[in-house]
């Protein structure tokens, strides 16, 4: 079964993150920058196991990470600097059987093409 998982992380986190793996002076991939956050414990009682273990089935990342969200869109050839185009395109793309989203309500306000 394969699973998508976004959360939402504390804005005035990243910063602090950024600042401790330097991660706007390093050109860490997507999910290089993924597996730091999942490393660093940041909201690690809401990331489910899977995602620890880097599983293939198993999608995870932050919804509201500019930077991560941003690489991911590079990488995968997207133009837009859209949050919420970019979790649907993610979803587009792994075609998860099940999608967990933490916040639905303060996310993708044109879920509803799912």
């Amino acid at each position: 079964m394969r699973v998508y998982q976004c959360i939402r992380a504390y804005d005035p986190y990243f910063p602090a993150f950024e600042s401790k793996y330097r991660i706007k002076e390093n050109n860490f991939t997507f999910n290089e920058i993924r597996n730091l956050l999942i490393k660093d414990g940041f909201a690690s009682t809401y990331i489910l196991e899977p995602a620890f273990r880097n599983e293939k089935d198993f999608f995870f990342t932050f919804w509201n990470y500019e930077t991560l969200q941003f690489k991911w869109a590079e990488e995968n050839g997207l133009k837009t600097k859209n949050l919420d185009e970019i979790r649907i395109a993610q979803i587009e793309e792994f075609k998860p059987d099940v999608i967990i989203i933490f916040q639905l309500i303060t996310t993708i306000k044109n879920f509803r093409k799912f």
